[in-house]
């Protein structure tokens, strides 16, 4: 069953899993205005259903790539606009990874090719993330002369300060094989369909009102950024994009 479908992404529900895809696989899934309020609205849809209905949702992304992060001529043209409407551009992104992140379902997120930026922000909001052995995971903004303020809360949140800084300071590259050993990865594997397939079987045992309720209390054990760190970050990413070095980029 479709339970949603834009330009950017869709949503479609069987036997108690949500599949949502990313569909932008000509731009390699990245993220602009218009996907991020594709995600908001499909989110809202997803939130709505029954425990029963959604009892596992999953991420993923078309063609060879995951999420290449924001679209680099979106980032562009919100560097020419006000500052309020990069604030508001900003802060999008900032609310996306937090419902993502508490969504009550548990989240599974499915890497191919790579996850850039924001993409790899997406994965840090997914409970349960499998990837290809060569898949390549960045923070690339700072070599863009950029800094992933705003999703470096949830990045941090899942990897810890001691893995995330070689990433956030120096936007270099790792494999899905390495971002397994980083705790980011729970499972890499050439065959992601067959790792998905498992991976549900298991979570399909599972009771879905307990699981949420386990969930509820994982999120209690370990809060999400608050609305004062991601103000912070939405404030540093405004000012970068409207900078000499963000123009650059």
């Amino acid at each position: 069953m479709s339970v949603f479908r834009g330009t950017r992404l869709r949503v479609e529900e069987a036997e108690g899993v949500a599949m949502l895809t990313l569909t932008r696989p000509e731009a390699r899934n990245a993220m602009d205005g218009a996907m991020l309020g594709e995600w908001m609205e499909a989110l809202d849809r997803l939130e709505a259903r029954p425990a029963a209905a959604c009892r596992v949702l999953v991420l993923r992304g078309e063609g060879p790539v995951f999420c290449a992060g924001a679209d680099l001529n979106y980032l562009k043209a919100l560097g020419s606009q006000s500052l309020e409407a990069r604030r508001v551009a900003a802060h999008l992104l900032g609310r996306l990874l937090q419902r993502l992140a508490a969504f009550p379902a548990p989240v599974l997120c499915v890497v191919q090719g790579a996850a850039m930026g924001a993409g790899l922000a997406l994965t840090t909001c997914a409970d349960v993330v499998l990837a290809t052995p060569e898949a390549r995971i960045a923070l690339p903004e700072v070599r863009l002369g950029l800094a992933p303020s705003v999703v470096l809360p949830f990045v941090a949140r899942r990897l810890g300060p001691s893995h995330t800084a070689p990433l956030l300071l120096s936007g270099r590259t790792i494999t899905g094989l390495q971002a397994q050993a980083a705790g980011l990865v729970h499972r890499s594997s050439d065959d992601l369909e067959s790792a998905l397939a498992d991976e549900l079987r298991e979570h399909l045992q599972a009771d879905p009102e307990a699981s949420r309720r386990a969930k509820a209390l994982l999120l209690r054990l370990q809060p999400l950024p608050d609305e004062a760190q991601v103000a912070f970050g939405v404030d540093r990413l405004v000012e970068a994009l409207g900078s000499k070095f963000g123009e650059e980029g």
